[in-house]
């Protein structure tokens, strides 16, 4: 049975040449969002995707494959889900930290002090976290991750039905642990991020295309 993909947006950075990073994938019966850059929102309601999504897995919490999260979050869009939560995937531990971080730039402070109050992805969405050892299934897709080389957590996807595979590489270069991911085997760790001196001057390339494999 094959998968099918369809590309909300892959412009990088910014939404200048349409919208930023998100891909629909799904088969006959389940539809997952891998990311959610600015302007992916209003492409899924344009093509009538909002009401058929059964969950959202992000790459990586750079900007311009999350930020649309803020107003899917909001009680427009969640009326075209059904109002039901739907499960979000993040990085562990920085995906939780960044969410709360866009709540407190977006939402009112609490009157009682409670710093730790849900923030509006928590009552929007079951937000769930993950990394490279987690492995889950969405309906009959199974999901993998396999870390990547970036300046902050960031993790390749790949999502298979058992006949067809796919694997999204979000902003990872070529690597053996992507090469891994996409064989299905175990990826080999990552080497540790290097840091802002330690980097390289040169800019990074800003790859966020699909990859399908058999």
């Amino acid at each position: 049975m094959a998968l099918a993909v369809e590309v909300m947006g892959s412009a990088g950075a910014a939404p200048l040449q349409g919208a930023c990073p998100s891909y629909l994938v799904s088969d006959t019966s389940t539809s997952v969002l891998l990311d959610c850059g600015p302007g992916s929102l209003e492409r899924l309601w344009q093509r009538g995707c909002l009401g058929r999504l059964d969950a959202v897995v992000i790459s990586h919490m750079h900007a311009d494959h999350i930020l649309d999260l803020v107003p899917f979050s909001g009680e427009l869009a969640q009326a075209f889900t059904g109002g039901a939560p739907l499960p979000l995937y993040v990085p562990r531990e920085h995906g939780p930290a960044v969410l709360r971080q866009l709540d407190a730039a977006f939402s009112r402070p609490p009157d009682d002090g409670d710093h730790e109050h849900p923030t509006r992805f928590d009552t929007a969405f079951h937000v769930r976290e993950y990394d490279s050892a987690d492995r889950f299934n969405l309906g009959p897709l199974e999901f993998s991750f396999a870390a990547t080389a970036h300046a902050q957590p960031c993790f390749a996807t790949r999502v298979t039905n058992g006949s067809a595979t796919l694997v999204y590489g979000a902003d990872g270069s070529p690597s053996d642990a992507l090469d891994a991911l996409a064989a299905g085997k175990l990826p080999p760790p990552m080497p540790p991020a290097r840091t802002t001196a330690q980097a390289a001057p040169q800019r990074r390339a800003h790859p966020s295309k699909a990859v399908i494999g058999a």
